[in-house]
């Protein structure tokens, strides 16, 4: 039955699963696809530790690199495991954790853009109709003399192209 309705080639795609596989959630779990892959393979136990030395992560690479390479793969496999298990519990402990800091208020960065005169003057405000400051105001615009000016339109003289 294998024969006829197995996988073609079942051994090298199994081969090529383990080369590429990596690192991407716990030791644990690497462990787990490769003891599910490994024995579809014709790969010897040395040839499977190189891969899945290759596969973890680069700190657990360096921790496995300084210690004594076991005889089977089960003591390679647990001391990963261990070694990732410890450098995780680590970096949960050393975490950073904001905290609250009751002495000075949060600044806000101004959600306007562009130029802007800055804070309202308050001062300038007006209470009851009366104004609390004195308010400076602009002349009323003088008339411009426009006899001179041709309109864009009808290039005509005496009016802009706005008043046509």
């Amino acid at each position: 039955l294998e024969a006829v309705f197995g996988e073609p080639d079942g051994k090298r795609r199994a081969e090529q699963r383990l080369i590429k596989l990596r690192q991407t959630g716990s030791a644990a779990a690497l462990v787990g696809q490769y003891r599910a892959l490994h024995p579809q393979t014709d790969l010897n136990d040395a040839a499977v530790m190189m891969l899945f030395y290759l596969a973890l992560k680069p700190q657990v690479q360096r921790r496995l690199a300084e210690l004594d390479r076991p005889e089977k793969i089960d003591s390679y496999y647990e001391m990963a495991v261990k070694i990732d298990n410890n450098q995780y519990a680590y970096q949960v402990e050393h975490r950073s954790v904001p905290k609250a800091n009751d002495k000075q208020k949060r600044q806000y960065k101004s959600t306007a853009y562009g130029t802007h005169p800055g804070p309202m003057d308050i001062g300038r405000a007006q209470v009851g109709g009366q104004s609390t400051n004195q308010v400076t105001r602009r002349p009323p615009p003088t008339k411009r003399d426009k006899s001179k000016i041709k309109c864009y339109n009808c290039d005509k003289l005496g009016h802009f192209a706005r008043e046509c």
